[in-house]
């Protein structure tokens, strides 16, 4: 069985404020109860998080990034479309912005966690349309 690298690299990241704007302005958006999550297709498989300051302090803000990237580093891995064996967390051609909301400040990882899977499931139904 070979290991499968669950890190996040710079390479699956948004990085720049306005690769950040095209994705929320071209994008569909899902809102849940703590995420809204935008997703772009025709993008590069890159994922952006943000935790704006109405969410709590820089402590909060933090430590929900942290739990968002963990989730995305365990999450079970869906292989993608492409017809590789390529094993992807995000479909290939889709970017997408995971924006928290206040109420994520106070909620626990468990149901951080649940409301993300519910928003992926959401993504992929929508990518395979």
């Amino acid at each position: 069985m070979a290991a499968v690298d669950n890190s996040f690299p710079k390479s699956g990241r948004l990085r720049k404020r306005s690769d950040y704007l095209a994705v929320q302005r071209a994008g569909k958006s899902q809102h849940g109860r703590y995420f809204v999550v935008v997703c772009e297709k025709n993008g590069q498989g890159r994922l952006g998080i943000s935790v704006s300051k109405k969410v709590g302090n820089a402590v909060i803000r933090n430590r929900v990034k942290r739990l968002v990237k963990e989730y995305v580093r365990c999450a079970p891995i869906c292989r993608s479309g492409s017809g590789t064996k390529e094993e992807r967390w995000l479909p290939a051609s889709v970017d997408v912005v995971i924006i928290a909301r206040k109420s994520a400040a106070t909620a626990s990882a468990t149901e951080l966690w649940a409301d993300l899977s519910k928003r992926r499931l959401e993504l992929y139904r929508e990518a395979s349309l």
